[in-house]
Formats: C-alpha cells, structure tokens, sequence
C-alpha cells in the first residue's frame, strides 16, 4: 500500500515539475509589436513609408514540450507580420491633440 501511495506522489510530483518546466520555457523577454524587415528603427523615415508589416509579439513562441503540455493556443497567430497603414495624429481628421496618458484599468 505505501508502494503504490509513494508511486502515485512521485508521479503527481513529475507531472507538476514538467508543466512549471514548460510554463518557464518561455523566453525571457517577449518582444512586442516588432516591426518586420525594419533594420534600423531610429533611421527609418516613416514619414515616406504609407503602411509598415508588423507583428503583435513573440511572446507566445514555444518549443515542443510547451506545445504539448499547453497546446497552440493561436500561437502562429500573434506572430504573423500584418500590414497596418502609417498615422500621424497631427494631420489624423485635421488634426488630433493627446490628452492624457490611458489604460491601466483593466480587470
């Protein structure tokens, strides 16, 4: 009998060890909204450019273990390149002011 409780302990213990070892698998900065083929951020003009390829983040990369402990979970998703046009909020509807700073609120 205390065979069989130390086998089912030892294997809820590696089960919890191999999920905390996947969730730390992530890596140790995500990126977020990466600019795609932009070599050097400070040098761009954006100001010739009309749209920019961007990707949401790589924060949701994952190797094989996490993949399966934890599933897709639309990883591929978040990290495809999406072409999004270029807006200046001065010139944005005649022209647009910032008011303050937002977020910070969410639940």
């Amino acid at each position: 009998m205390k065979k069989i409780i130390l086998i089912i302990l030892s294997a809820i213990v590696f089960v919890i060890l191999i999920i905390y070892i996947s969730i730390w698998s992530s890596p140790a900065k995500a990126e977020s909204q990466i600019l795609v083929n932009a070599d050097n951020i400070e040098s761009t003009d954006f100001k010739k450019l009309d749209s920019v390829s961007i990707a949401v983040t790589t924060m949701y990369e994952a190797n094989i273990l996490k993949k399966m402990i934890q599933g897709e979970q639309y990883r591929a998703e978040w990290s495809v390149p999406v072409k999004v046009p270029v807006v200046y909020l001065d010139t944005l509807k005649g022209g647009l002011a910032i008011i303050k700073e937002g977020g910070g609120h969410q639940t």
